[in-house]
């Protein structure tokens, strides 16, 4: 009797795994798309942006750049850089012709810096102060920065008068007035001859030689342009400049802070994802409490490793303060470790009382 060879049908399973894949490869590269174009799109739309532009040629520019925020200590660090334009500038485009001197509202102590006529306007580093936002309410707090500078006139030196005697005012710098050549102790003086006058067009040499003292400049002739940029992580800065306070001597800036929508999702993520580790110890715990499932040791570790678990997640939470009592920390954090704790106290307690032949 032959011996009927009975080939094995190929396996279905073989087939559907092959489609899982291709879908999960699928589903994996288009979310790397849409995660690298919302990282463009969050990066244009979080960081600082303001020009302005400027009218006429005779200006301060001031370029500011907005290098970190730390909302726990309520600070926003900025660098502002200067460069003078038009009549503000020296022969080289890049040196102060006049001295200046600037006011800012810096909460690091100097608020005051002076620039000498000659030199080039150094760079100022100034800190912001946050306001108007408590870190308590993370991760859904918001704050507010101000940024006030205004220039004034420096000291300018005194202008020097040359006369032809050589010193200030017609005299000889170290000498007294000197009497008339034809002048002798006793006689009568002779009459004053009439002061001769200067035909029109024509200059007087001591007119000539004095220079005529420059304008003092005002506030309100010192324009200042500003630009302001700069992106923090896990930060989204809103700049406007206060057009009710602003006029051409005086600078206003308004800076709002929020966080970022990806630092504000992922702390939402850790948030449910505390809460669903907790839903399910819950209903682990209710089935062992229940008889329906036997106490296991494992369990126990399980459970006590989240007690642990829990903090970290807190922690990790982007820009968190690290002191517990945010907004966060009462709508997730101290409910799940309290559950997860109460559980495996019951857990415990009903080890100790379920009889070794009921275990």
């Amino acid at each position: 009797m032959a011996t009927e060879i009975v080939t094995p049908a190929p396996a279905k399973s073989s087939a559907t795994s092959w489609v899982f894949l291709l879908l999960a490869l699928v589903l994996l590269t288009g979310g790397m798309i849409y995660g690298v174009n919302a990282y463009r799109a969050e990066n244009e739309h979080k960081a600082a942006d303001l020009a302005e532009e400027p009218e006429g040629t005779d200006y301060i520019e001031a370029n500011i750049k907005i290098s970190a925020v730390d909302a726990n200590k309520g600070e926003m660090s900025t660098k502002i850089e200067f460069t003078p334009k038009g009549s503000f500038a020296a022969e080289d485009g890049v040196k102060l012709k006049r001295p200046l001197k600037l006011y800012i509202n810096s909460s690091n102590g100097k608020q005051e810096y002076s620039f000498e006529a000659g030199k080039r306007m150094l760079p100022v580093d100034s800190i912001v102060d946050l306001y108007e936002g408590e870190t308590a309410d993370y991760p859904f707090d918001k704050h507010m920065g101000e940024l006030v500078m205004y220039f004034e006139p420096g000291k300018e030196g005194a202008p020097k008068t040359v006369s032809l005697n050589g010193g200030p005012g017609g005299r000889a710098s170290g000498q007294e007035d000197a009497a008339p050549p034809d002048a002798t102790p006793g006689a009568t003086p002779s009459p004053t001859a009439a002061p001769e006058t200067t035909p029109p067009g024509t200059s007087n040499s001591a007119t000539l030689n004095k220079k005529p003292a420059p304008k003092p400049l005002d506030p309100d002739d010192i324009p200042v342009y500003v630009s302001v940029y700069g992106s923090v992580s896990g930060f989204k800065i809103a700049v406007d400049k206060d057009k009710e306070a602003d006029s051409p001597g005086y600078t206003d800036i308004e800076m709002r802070v929020s966080r970022a929508n990806t630092a504000l999702g992922f702390a939402v993520f850790l948030m449910v994802l505390q809460w669903a580790l907790a839903a399910g110890v819950l209903l682990i715990a209710f089935q062992v409490l229940s008889g329906r499932r036997k106490i296991e040791f494992a369990l126990l570790g399980y459970f006590g490793t989240l007690l642990f678990v829990f903090p970290t997640l807190r922690n990790n939470m982007p820009g968190v303060p690290p002191i517990v009592g945010t907004f966060s920390d009462f709508i997730s954090f101290f409910w799940v470790e309290f559950l997860v704790a109460a559980c495996l106290v019951a857990i415990i307690v009903k080890y100790l009382v379920t009889p070794p032949a009921a275990k």
